[in-house]
């Protein structure tokens, strides 16, 4: 976990652990502070990629896969490394695993979204009727909890948002 907050003294050194890739994108960018947040997330996200690769985090190349999720471009077999980040606000995760595709997602708790509204559109309708059993006070944080867990898991399977959030069935429990 990282907060971007704490990040910001050392971007010119996250920007050095830039692949040029990473550069040219961060260049088409027009916002700075969306550029900068870019920066700090792939920078670090290098980094810690290098460290357990031991490789020097710019020289890391990164594909595509047709789904949207990030690979590492030459990476096959049981020596694999999967890896997931996500961010919101100013809250970054990142997920690492050896020989197995991993997905993470973090949302910021914003209480004024339409709950009920949103689940019935993107849920399945035994967790729209789950969240709408949840006192009113509770329910945004039990609908970012779904929406967190099913996101995660779309993302690990490299499907990412463009899955069926409604096909992807969180159990729900008060807990």
């Amino acid at each position: 976990r990282a907060d971007l907050s704490a990040l910001t003294p050392h971007r010119e050194l996250l920007e050095r652990c830039l692949h040029h890739d990473d550069h040219a994108r961060a260049a088409r960018l027009t916002r700075r502070a969306v550029r900068d947040r870019f920066v700090l997330v792939h920078g670090l996200l290098r980094a810690l990629l290098g460290g357990y690769l031991r490789q020097r985090p710019e020289s890391i190349e990164i594909s595509v896969e047709p789904g949207g999720k990030p690979v590492l471009a030459h990476a096959a077999g049981v020596h694999a490394l999967g890896w997931n980040v996500s961010h919101s606000g100013g809250a970054t995760l990142f997920a690492f695993a050896w020989t197995l595709r991993v997905g993470i997602d973090v949302e910021d708790l914003r209480r004024e979204v339409p709950t009920v509204e949103l689940s019935r559109r993107f849920f399945h309708p035994d967790e729209t009727r789950a969240i709408q059993s949840v006192p009113v006070d509770r329910r945004a944080a039990v609908f970012f909890r779904h929406w967190t867990a099913k996101e995660a898991v779309l993302k690990g399977t490299g499907v990412g948002l463009a899955g069926s959030l409604s096909g992807c069935r969180v159990e729900w429990s008060p807990e």
